[in-house]
């Protein structure tokens, strides 16, 4: 993928301080309005040795139907999902899910399970807790922001929109913008994230996380007209629900990060004094993540859990 190159300096001697949300929201109102769109387009890469595969319209109850199509108009009219014209041929057709969000409205996913076993993955590595810790060591201002819809800041080319139809109890739809669930989806997405943010001091994105710091309220300041400035420049927009500026204490990564040093969670270490005994696969996958997160805080972490992820390879038996 081509990096972008951006220029990351900007004077600021005779700009006011950002005081709150609502103050950055007012000097700042386009990054924070509409759907981001970063610069380009993104080709998705199939093994052709499997063949497409076309998944049949699954039966909708009629509560949720009306519902359903509202959603889909909305997406239509924010150029999510574009309606594929009736009788025009498709090879692959995937299957839609819909989840309630605790707002009460319909997320609505592709199932793309076959899909996903075509598509040639683009690993990109995502920073660590071990890797990001240091870089939080020593500030005493943070602001922590939210990137506004996540992949649907990135567009597909035609040929890769057209892989994402989906049918609905409404036709077939295709998504021009990078949806959920698609297997390389993270890892695109991350990827932008970090070609956006590069060169910015003070600036750590975690998916659709990003964390500004500062050791002084002057850098901080300064690092964050930064950061709103590389937003601005690549398209990427932001979440004005999520933002929270200028703080004395924020969490992030399952850490807490304040002036006085990095504090675990005092949440996920109630989840893991809490945990039941383990009885399956999955409960374990839990289990690891959470000592994952509590791995900087945790004595010889890697050296305690290494026979717990023994029991997750395909050769061992979990009793």
């Amino acid at each position: 993928m081509k990096i972008v190159s951006l220029n990351c300096q900007l004077k600021t001697s005779h700009q006011k301080s950002i005081k709150d949300k609502e103050n950055l929201i007012r000097e700042y109102p386009q990054v924070f309005h509409g759907i981001g769109k970063f610069q380009g387009t993104y080709h998705i890469h199939l093994d052709q040795s499997i063949p497409p595969s076309i998944h049949p319209p699954r039966k909708v109850p009629l509560k949720p139907k009306a519902r359903i199509r509202s959603e889909l108009d909305e997406m239509t009219n924010l150029g999510i999902v574009e309606k594929i014209k009736e009788g025009e041929p498709t090879g692959w057709v995937n299957s839609l899910v819909y989840r309630e969000k605790a707002n009460g409205r319909l997320r609505l996913c592709l199932d793309p399970k076959d899909l996903n076993r075509a598509i040639l993955r683009e690993h990109h590595k995502t920073q660590t807790l071990e890797e990001i810790l240091p870089n939080l060591s020593g500030a005493k201002y943070f602001s922590i922001l939210d990137a506004k819809c996540g992949y649907w800041n990135v567009v597909l080319d035609k040929e890769s929109s057209r892989l994402t139809t989906f049918n609905s109890p409404f036709g077939r739809y295709k998504f021009p913008r990078m949806p959920f669930g698609l297997k390389m989806s993270q890892d695109i997405f991350q990827s932008k994230i970090d070609q956006t943010f590069e060169g910015c001091s003070g600036v750590i994105g975690i998916a659709d996380d990003i964390v500004l710091l500062g050791k002084t309220e002057k850098e901080h300041g300064e690092n964050l007209r930064k950061m709103i400035q590389r937003c601005q420049e690549t398209g990427l927009k932001l979440n004005p629900d999520k933002c929270k500026i200028k703080q004395e204490k924020i969490k992030f990564y399952g850490v807490i990060c304040c002036a006085q040093g990095l504090k675990p969670d005092p949440e996920k270490g109630k989840s893991l004094k809490n945990m039941n005994a383990l009885e399956n696969i999955k409960e374990l996958q839990s289990f690891l993540g959470l000592t994952t997160y509590m791995s900087p805080f945790i004595p010889n972490s890697s050296s305690r859990t290494a026979p717990l992820r023994e029991l997750l390879l395909k050769s061992s038996n979990f009793e």
